[in-house]
């Protein structure tokens, strides 16, 4: 299974922190965006010439584009990136998990799931998984669980 994890810029360390978990069960994490930030400096947004904006935001359209499932860490802190991203997963159909303050947006309600806690929304994201290795026919992606109850 591949996953997309979005959160805020400013929150790296809790977002990578997931990746890792998620890493560490054998989920591909499509863009380790964090990294990316600190490979910048720790400047996500501002500072950034116009050529690595434009291929950095691409290389993040990708990433959700190869992803099965698309997590939304609901940030605390300022962001608009992770919103973008999260519009975009909604609108090429990804399975889309929200947690955290889901209820800060009416734009949360259009998630596949949404939690309060991000390690229920982790748990749910490793059911999938391993939902995707019983299946040993190739069909048994995290898409496949659409129609069961979130």
């Amino acid at each position: 299974m591949k996953i997309y994890v979005a959160g805020s810029s400013f929150e790296v360390n809790i977002v990578s922190d997931y990746m890792r978990k998620l890493r560490d069960v054998g989920v591909v994490v499509t863009r380790d965006w964090p990294k990316v930030i600190r490979e910048f400096g720790n400047r996500p947004n501002r500072g950034l010439s116009e050529e690595d904006r434009v291929r950095v935001s691409l290389a993040n359209f990708k990433a959700i584009d190869e992803a099965d499932v698309f997590w939304l860490v609901v940030p605390t802190a300022p962001s608009a990136g992770c919103w973008i991203e999260f519009g975009y997963a909604l609108r090429v159909n990804k399975l889309t998990i929200a947690s955290g303050d889901v209820q800060q947006t009416v734009f949360t309600s259009h998630a596949f799931s949404c939690f309060v806690s991000h390690d229920d929304a982790l748990q749910r994201v490793m059911e999938y998984y391993a939902q995707e290795k019983k299946n040993d026919d190739g069909q048994g992606t995290a898409k496949s669980v659409e129609g069961s109850s979130g």
